[in-house]
């Protein structure tokens, strides 16, 4: 992890790529109005998860296996390439290997779908199933170049 604070997602377009220094001369320019959101909260110098994102992870230690799974589904997806197991726990606060383990277990059924879910070079990924690769191959196909006389 690293040394510095990172900003949640707080449903804001953008606001995921604002780094803290913004995020707090952001909350300078338009001055009292986003020091408080309630008369229960005060704010916390730095502080950027707002309380949906609160709401919708559980604390550390506290997810349950049906919870984990579509999270990793999300990040898996989202990846594109193979995420070890060991930077699954560095992402998701709380998890522990074995967690994220059986987690992975029972998202690995995958049958009667267009995916799986593979490990592939310690780590897992999501992978067109065999039968459908043909089909989805055409989508890649690459269409032939023309070459002018001087490339000939």
């Amino acid at each position: 992890m690293s040394d510095t604070t990172e900003c949640r997602d707080d449903g804001e377009e953008g606001a995921a790529e604002r780094s803290p220094a913004t995020h707090s001369q952001d909350e300078s320019e338009t001055g009292a109005e986003v020091a408080v959101d309630s008369e229960d909260e005060t704010p916390t110098e730095g502080a950027c998860a707002d309380d949906e994102t609160a709401q919708a992870e559980p604390e550390p230690g506290l997810w349950p296996v049906e919870r984990l799974g579509p999270v990793l589904e999300a990040l898996l997806f989202a990846a594109g390439d193979a995420i070890q197991v060991r930077r699954i726990c560095q992402i998701i606060d709380g998890t522990t290997r074995p967690e994220v383990a059986q987690a992975l277990e029972l998202q690995g059924d995958c049958e009667n779908r267009g995916f799986r879910l593979v490990e592939v070079a310690g780590g897992w990924q999501f992978r067109t199933a065999p039968e459908h690769h043909e089909t989805v191959r055409k989508l890649f196909k690459e269409k032939p170049q023309r070459l002018t006389r001087a490339q000939m």
